[in-house]
């Protein structure tokens, strides 16, 4: 859990980068600036709701589960739109080696976080299913309901591997190794 962390923070120390805004890519430059900022935000609110998860009673839990894999699939989209943004720069730009590096640093400890919530994620729907055989009625229903919005959640987790295969490849960080683990993840599915 503290790698995705590691991600928000190693993101926020981007800021102190001093950007140097070139007419050409100005706007690249101004959407890098905003982009970093949202990316800090999110970063916090997802180390909050982490907090929050940890001290929560039981009860309180699966709400809070949902909502830190919400948190962390919108910080995965806004980092794979700084890597994307990030590859458009021209490759001797010196800001943009010290953005890639840093990203390229992160987003393998990013990849385990992922792999492991989507591990989490099978363990609970297996146990959910073992609970579905003994309920009735509206109980019924209701852990059924829980049980596709956890679906889900495991394909929005799938599509979010995929965005972090495009992510590494953007930052030249993609290996055969790493395809083929993410591919054999996909394709257990």
């Amino acid at each position: 859990m503290n790698r995705i962390y590691r991600l928000g923070l190693s993101i926020a120390l981007l800021l102190a980068l001093p950007f140097t805004v070139l007419a050409q890519d100005g706007e690249i430059w101004q959407r890098i600036d905003a982009l970093t900022l949202s990316i800090d935000r999110r970063a916090e609110r997802l180390r909050d709701v982490s907090q929050q998860l940890e001290q929560a009673n039981s009860n309180a839990k699966p709400a809070l589960i949902y909502r830190r894999d919400e948190r962390s699939f919108q910080l995965l989209e806004e980092v794979t739109l700084l890597a994307k943004l990030v590859s458009t720069l021209p490759e001797d730009d010196e800001q943009r080696v010290k953005l890639a590096d840093s990203l390229r640093g992160e987003l393998p400890r990013v990849s385990d976080v992922m792999f492991t919530r989507l591990s989490e994620l099978d363990q609970r729907i297996e146990q959910q299913y073992i609970e579905l055989a003994e309920l009735t009625g509206v109980d019924r229903v209701r852990a059924k309901a829980y049980l596709h919005s956890m679906q889900s959640t495991e394909l929005h987790y799938y599509s979010a591997i995929i965005d972090l295969l495009e992510i590494l490849t953007a930052v030249g960080l993609s290996t055969d190794t790493e395809r083929d683990r993410i591919s054999s993840t996909l394709l257990g599915y």
